[in-house]
């Protein structure tokens, strides 16, 4: 197992590179031990040149999303290729897990994980666009993090947003995860 670590935007990004079989979850235990500090809360495992994945590279998967859940953090993975997907969706762990399509996307969603919990307490409203239609994304409630989100989608037609429709949507964080197949998707295509 080869791996590379880089720092984007201050989030750890370590792509891998061969087998995450036995001796590979092995290189990754020790790799993850003597450089990743106790410090970093989010961590992107980048797995676009993961050629096999077995039930011990699953099992320091799901290691490192506790160690990072227990850090107030995430382990995201971006690149998941077919094979190893079909792995993790069969064995029933792809729901533990945040993945996203690029390590930009999951950069991104490290960073507002790490956003989030640095202003806990605190309700600052986050901003983006996705094909050209804008959202908005408040966090409300106290015990609970419930996301608010409004937004106006855009047909291509309509020039500005006081032309378009609202679609407000009130989701608990609990139950949502900005990856494929959750709430990104629902973004990206409002009428699901």
């Amino acid at each position: 197992m080869n791996i590379q670590s880089k720092r984007d935007e201050g989030i750890l990004v370590l792509s891998l590179e061969g087998r995450l079989d036995a001796q590979g979850t092995r290189e990754l235990e020790k790799f993850l031990k003597d450089h990743v500090p106790e410090t970093d809360r989010t961590l992107v495992f980048d797995m676009s040149r993961v050629l096999y994945l077995s039930s011990t590279g699953i099992r320091i998967i799901v290691a490192t999303v506790k160690k990072m859940n227990g850090r107030k953090g995430c382990l995201l993975l971006a690149n998941v290729q077919q094979y190893a997907l079909s792995v993790l969706e069969m064995t029933g762990v792809l729901t533990l897990l945040s993945l996203h399509p690029t390590c930009d996307d999951a950069v991104r969603a490290a960073r507002s994980v790490v956003a989030t919990e640095e202003m806990k307490g605190r309700s600052v409203p986050i901003s983006f666009t996705i094909r050209g239609a804008e959202y908005g994304v408040t966090r409300i409630g106290k015990d609970e993090n419930i996301l608010e989100i409004s937004g106006y989608p855009s047909d291509g037609m309509r020039q500005n947003r006081d032309d378009e429709i609202a679609v407000p949507c009130t989701v608990s964080t609990k139950t949502c995860s900005m990856g494929w197949g959750h709430l990104a998707s629902r973004l990206n295509n409002p009428q699901t």
